[in-house]
């Protein structure tokens, strides 16, 4: 009984001995060194507004940084960055020390290591260059019919990037046009640029056109000439055929009848008077046809007025 009663009777002394024993745990493990690795985002200035860098470049690089608990937890909750002057970079490879003193840590903090130490930086001149734009197509178009033009709109363009690129570029391709008509005469569309990751262009697609025209045989052919004439006027002439030298699509010459759709037809106009004339001849083809000489060129006539009873001829 009498220990319980010197145990209340002491109680504040208790008390204050373990709240000092806590304090004293306290300031030794505040004090405690541990070390940490953290992330720090890389930050670049003063580059030259005509260099970029084409490889080497990191996001973030890693510090192991060694101090107490306190100080580390509150470096986590800040943002630190690490800032790489590139003022003086030059064209090619170019190798930076990283400096830990270009880390902003408070100042009990140290920074123990820094993966990597060094960056090896590759560093280009930005150009710019005008190339013409190749238009890339595939098709299965009719074996009767052939391209004669393909164009694009605009024909160059106007592109940028690294000079070790861009001084090789010669003209700059189009993604594949596929043409599925199987007769087209005409195809107009947009089309995508086919251009590496590291090249940009002022426009990112064109309009290319295609024109095909069917493929042709040139011959002769032997046509008779149809005379068309006003009533009771009388044609004579001894020609009664012409020859055309014609350049006819291939696709025509497989169809049955192809000639008969090539007529000749020459007509005698109303007021003509009686008498001997040459006459132009009209020619008519189907289409796709091209007449390229005829023989004769003109043909030779003689044009009768009509005969009445008492045997004159009138007109």
């Amino acid at each position: 009984m009498g220990k319980i009663r010197s145990f209340i009777n002491n109680w504040q002394y208790r008390f204050l001995a373990l709240a000092l024993a806590f304090f004293a745990w306290y300031l030794v493990s505040g004090r405690e060194k541990v070390e940490i690795w953290v992330d720090v985002p890389l930050e670049i200035i003063n580059l030259p507004p005509n260099y970029l860098i084409t490889k080497g470049m990191l996001n973030k690089i890693q510090v192991r940084i060694r101090g107490t608990k306190a100080l580390l937890e509150r470096v986590e909750e800040k943002k630190i960055s690490y800032t790489l002057d590139l003022s003086n970079v030059r064209k090619g490879s170019n190798v930076l020390v990283l400096n830990p003193k270009n880390i902003a840590f408070p100042r009990p903090l140290e920074v123990v290591e820094v993966i990597p130490s060094r960056l090896e930086l590759m560093v280009d001149e930005l150009v710019i260059k005008e190339v013409p734009v190749t238009v890339k197509w595939q098709s299965q178009i009719s074996r009767y019919f052939e391209l004669i033009s393909v164009r694009s709109q605009p024909e160059s363009i106007t592109i940028k990037g690294p000079s070790t690129l861009v001084e090789k570029i010669k003209d700059i391709k189009t993604k594949v046009v596929e043409i599925k008509e199987r007769v087209p005469l005409t195809w107009v569309g947009k089309i995508g640029l086919d251009l590496l990751p590291e090249i940009e262009a002022d426009v990112g697609e064109v309009q290319v056109e295609f024109k095909f025209v069917p493929k042709t045989k040139e011959l002769w052919v032997r046509r008779p000439i149809v005379f068309k004439k006003p009533r009771g006027i009388t044609v004579v002439s001894d020609q009664e055929f012409v020859r055309l030298k014609l350049a006819i699509p291939l696709y025509r010459l497989k169809e049955e009848g192809w000639r008969d759709k090539i007529r000749v037809r020459l007509e005698v106009k109303k007021n003509m008077q009686p008498g001997n004339y040459d006459l132009d001849y009209q020619v008519l083809l189907p289409p796709d046809t091209k007449l390229l000489q005829k023989r004769p060129e003109k043909v030779a006539v003689q044009i009768r007025g009509e005969k009445k009873e008492d045997g004159k001829i009138r007109r």
